[in-house]
């Protein structure tokens, strides 16, 4: 009988006899083992975490963590790469984080941080791998607990959009190196004693940013929302009541396409009560309320219902939309069945269902250790002492693909881009979404900031689709067709695409290349180069191995091996041709494994 087959029937007996225990299904708490409950053990255990935030701080290409805190004594924790945080105390506010944005267009993000109590301020990213150092910037604005960033004038610039205390949604007008200038009058937006949640979004289909605003706290405990549509030229409507929607008791809590159908949906709070409402568009802006949305959702009541924000992402990667969303001392995680309708997820999933009550900042996602899912950050106890969780997703791997819109000078972070993603060959639409990147308060629009804008979607089986970003305000639309899965894309407005390529700084092995040895000799060279590398025993299961020559930049010089390699030491040729004098990436990927050698082009 066939090897394979005899292992096969032998560990299907110790399953069935209880002998072999297969991993979880699921997500894992792995606070301790990240490091970051050893984070959380240099404040005390009453300390205010007011601000969860997985963000590449230093540059290098892998989340880090930013725990806020309102009365100033927040902490930064690098990663390692492979998910194990390690505490960082200078060189950063110790506020909390409202917005994340690349203003100065240096390719590291900067951030908007409270200024006093609920201000704002901008802090510039100077920092280096494994070196934090933000510069605070000399502006500040009161009261800035609700922000956003879009290019409202149409200029091709980002502007800075803050919802301000008794005065409305003030517009800081970027010029696109770093800096702001008011532009006046405040956008004709009501005005509330506890500020206004902008979420600039194209509600129409129409090519122009409309505003959906959200209010309440303390004001409005049900919450109010408001739909504003944009002319086109910068004048808004209020048109809630036309759009199907309705002023009082209803808090807007995310704006996503949940049922994929190519334009943004709405999830709602309707008379502070659970299940939650989701409002469907109909592709003109105008929405309907959808029936029985959420299977086996909570019931009852909350306090206040315009606290916090919801995100749509893919956490099973099966590709359909997964929504998570948190408010005041809740933390719901829904799995999406398509359509959109969802399951409550975290009992299966073991996620504690409870959030932080003083300030909104729920929860924080991203793919923390490089494997393609999304790991999950949330509440474990909120009172008296204050602690989180750090769950590891360990669903069952499925295809993804992650997407990096680029935009042109002034608005590199590409605020307002439309992602499409297609059926191979075909207008078929998977996934659409809307950059909009917002917060209120300490709770982000998104989940995780690496240090160019990206976006996550599961792609279950699938093993390539077609990419499209339609840019804004130009409408400039670049295609990637056959984009392979389990892979980043970078793609700009100039037109290019280009596979990203997560390498190590200076040069070496990267952290999680085990026996992958790389090495390029002579290094620098002229006219060409011996690249060696070895394929460890692990691989002997028939891993596809692909060693390739990649620009700084992420583009693709040269495949120089995609192929079954047996385990062992190999050599492989780089023939530099016309290839430019520079710095290049070796990279070689054994199944889900990656290490990276610099090689100095000298010629």
């Amino acid at each position: 009988m066939h090897t394979r087959i005899v292992r096969f029937l032998m560990i299907t007996a110790l399953i069935l006899a209880g002998a072999v225990n297969l991993p979880a299904q699921t997500f894992t708490d792995i606070t301790t083992s990240s490091g970051l409950e050893t984070v959380r053990g240099l404040r005390p255990v009453d300390w205010w975490v007011s601000g969860l935030l997985f963000i590449d701080l230093d540059g290098d290409g892998d989340l880090d963590c930013f725990l806020g805190s309102h009365d100033g004594s927040a902490l930064a924790a690098l990663n390692d790469g492979a998910g194990h945080f390690s505490a960082v105390t200078s060189g950063y506010s110790s506020s909390e984080i409202h917005v994340v944005y690349d203003i100065n267009e240096d390719g590291k993000q900067d951030l908007a941080m409270t200024y006093s109590d609920g201000g704002g301020q901008w802090w510039v990213n100077h920092s280096t791998a494994g070196s934090l150092n933000f510069i605070a910037q000399s502006a500040t604005v009161g009261n800035a607990r609700q922000q956003s960033m879009a290019d409202i004038n149409k200029d091709g610039k980002v502007d800075w959009l803050i919802g301000v205390e008794n005065q409305g949604i003030i517009t800081e007008l970027g010029n696109g190196t770093g800096t702001f200038t008011q532009s006046g009058q405040p956008l004709p937006i009501m005005a509330t004693s506890d500020g206004t949640v902008p979420i600039p979004v194209d509600i129409d289909n129409d090519g122009d940013k409309d505003l959906v605003v959200e209010w309440g706290r303390y004001d409005y405990e049900a919450g109010r929302s408001r739909i504003y549509r944009n002319d086109g030229s910068g004048v808004f409507t209020d048109i809630t009541t036309a759009a199907g929607l309705y002023q009082d008791n209803l808090a807007i809590l995310a704006a996503g396409d949940v049922d994929q159908d190519g334009d943004m949906d709405l999830v709602c709070m309707e008379n502070k009560q659970f299940p939650l409402s989701i409002f469907i568009n109909d592709g003109t802006g105008h929405f309907t309320k959808k029936a029985s949305a959420f299977t086996g959702a909570p019931t009852g009541g909350v306090t206040y219902a315009s606290w916090g924000l919801g995100c749509l992402t893919d956490f099973d990667n099966d590709g359909i939309a997964d929504l998570v969303i948190g408010g005041r001392n809740y933390l719901n995680v829904y799995r999406g069945t398509g359509g959109g309708n969802f399951t409550y997820m975290n009992g299966t999933w073991g996620i504690v269902n409870t959030a932080e009550a003083s300030v909104d900042n729920a929860f924080t996602f991203g793919d923390i250790d490089k494997d393609g899912d999304l790991d999950l950050m949330g509440w474990k106890v909120i009172y008296p002492n204050r602690y989180y969780n750090v769950y590891r997703n360990d669903l069952p791997a499925k295809n993804w693909i992650r997407v990096r819109p680029v935009g042109l000078s002034g608005n590199k972070g590409a605020a307002g881009a439309k992602i499409r993603v297609f059926q191979p060959g075909t207008t078929t639409l998977l996934w659409y979404e809307e950059i909009l990147t917002y917060c209120k308060q300490a709770q982000q629009s998104y989940g995780y900031y690496q240090n160019q804008t990206e976006r996550h979607y599961g792609l279950n089986a699938r093993a390539s689709v077609d990419v499209e970003v339609e840019f804004y305000p130009s409408g400039t639309k670049v295609k990637k067709t056959a984009a392979v899965a389990n892979k980043t894309w970078i793609i700009s407005e100039d037109g290019t695409t280009n596979e990203y390529v997560d390498v190590e700084k200076g040069s070496g092995l990267t952290r999680k290349a085990g026996e992958m040895l790389l090495t390029a000799s002579p290094n620098p060279c002229n006219t060409g180069t011996i690249v060696s590398y070895n394929v460890p025993l692990a691989a002997r299961g028939g891993d596809r191995v692909r060693l390739s020559i990649y620009a700084p930049d992420g583009k693709l010089i040269a495949a120089l091996v995609d192929r079954f390699v047996e385990p062992g030491m190999h050599q492989a040729v780089w023939n530099t041709g016309d290839a430019h004098p520079g710095a290049y990436i070796a990279r070689l990927r054994v199944g889900t494994e990656i290490a990276t050698k610099s090689i100095l082009l000298l010629k």
